[in-house]
């Protein structure tokens, strides 16, 4: 970790996991079966657009089908850390997420992205780096730095993420 309270590098992944009780709750509750892609709805324009789920009772129980997982990587990877923004991530097929920068609170140390649907076409970028997150691995992700998605693919990549916050008091100075 970087003294100024967040990991130096991009992207990179870091450990193995198990999102098959993920895949199967999705499955059963959001995806369509002969595609495996989202169920979303249009808007007016016609144009489907990246959607961002953050509430923890979204489809009954969104946050209790993450904890696990999340306990488990925080458990060995993160102890004494905390965690913030729980979200499940879903960038549709041929859809984009321009260039930006995340600004982040003091005590924030990384992202981890767990991929739980992907294509090899949906790549996350550190320009001018290129990644292609790959599901049963989990990865950290600097979203201090540049970065910008796409999925030039034909199934929707579904990410869970979450922020680590230090422990408190952590990058307080």
């Amino acid at each position: 970790m970087a003294s100024n309270g967040h990991w130096k590098g991009t992207c990179e992944p870091f450990c193995e996991v198990d999102v098959s009780p993920l895949v199967e709750w999705l499955d059963h509750t959001f995806l369509r079966e002969e595609t495996r892609s989202a169920t979303h709805p249009s808007y007016e324009d016609c144009v489907s657009r990246h959607c961002m789920v953050t509430r923890l009772d979204w489809n009954g129980n969104f946050g209790e089908r993450v904890q696990p997982l999340v306990d488990e990587i925080m458990g060995a990877h993160f102890p004494n850390c905390r965690t913030s923004l729980h979200m499940l991530s879903f960038l549709m097929a041929g859809q984009r997420i321009n260039l930006h920068a995340d600004q982040q609170a003091l005590d924030w140390i990384v992202r981890v992205h767990v991929p739980i649907t992907g294509d090899p076409k949906a790549i996350y970028c550190n320009p001018p780096v290129e990644h292609n997150m790959e599901v049963g691995k989990a990865y950290l992700i600097n979203t201090k730095e540049p970065h910008e998605c796409w999925n030039s693919g034909t199934v929707d990549r579904i990410h869970f993420m979450f922020d680590v916050l230090g422990p408190y008091g952590y990058g307080v100075q």
